[in-house]
């Protein structure tokens, strides 16, 4: 049975991303998130979409300095691939995604917040939270992907084996055959409109202070 909206917001009323100081700048004038694919194509740097990257890079586009985030969480040996899928596919659908993490208005889900403690240790780190009715409201539920894994950051072990990726990672909602609580990522491609009542905090401390992204009213 497909995921429904009003589900999806009452076990996870919030959306959750990350984000660093120069790309907080970008995001606040352009009021949306834009996917690496969306920023690069067309510059002197689409290079960075044909790898896999090492590094987090600043880049100018458009004349506004924004990073494109280091992908090294994202390891081929630990991936079990769909027949026909490979790593160029997976990784030319992370680069034309934007993502974000469920949660609630506490905290976000325990993959989300590995996530934020891995860039945490390397410098400040913005924490973006909307309410998920008004994230679906801004960009439409018919454009939203769901997943049950962290896809850019694929782990494998002895007892589960390797991580599968395929055409079937990313689900839009109404396509989902699971349910809400096993979310672990949401993600849109091309670029995600962030609503009005986005907040933000300089933190991945849970009690740090929230405000507002743009002025109200």
């Amino acid at each position: 049975m497909p995921i429904q909206a009003h589900s999806l917001i009452q076990r996870w009323p919030y959306a959750y991303h990350s984000t660093t100081v120069t790309n907080f700048r970008a995001i606040i004038g352009c009021r949306r998130l834009r996917s690496s694919a969306d920023l690069l194509l067309g510059s002197r740097q689409t290079a960075l979409l044909a790898v896999r990257r090492e590094v987090t890079t600043p880049v100018v586009v458009d004349g506004i300095a924004v990073e494109i985030r280091d992908q090294q969480p994202l390891q081929e040996g630990h991936i079990a691939f769909s027949p026909g899928y490979t790593f160029l596919d997976l990784l030319a659908e992370l680069n034309e995604r934007v993502f974000l993490w469920p949660g609630d208005a506490s905290d976000l889900v325990d993959r989300g917040r590995a996530h934020y403690q891995r860039y945490a240790a390397a410098g400040a780190v913005y924490v973006l939270r909307c309410p998920t009715q008004s994230l679906l409201r801004a960009n439409s539920a018919t454009t939203l992907y769901v997943s049950r894994c962290n896809s850019g950051a694929p782990r494998s072990n002895p007892r589960v084996g390797y991580a599968p990726r395929g055409p079937d990672t990313f689900r839009l909602l109404w396509q989902a055959t699971f349910g809400p609580g096993e979310i672990k990522e949401l993600s849109c491609r091309g670029f995600a409109i962030l609503p009005t009542d986005t907040q933000w905090r300089l933190s991945t401390d849970p009690e740090a202070q929230w405000h507002p992204m743009w002025p109200v009213g």
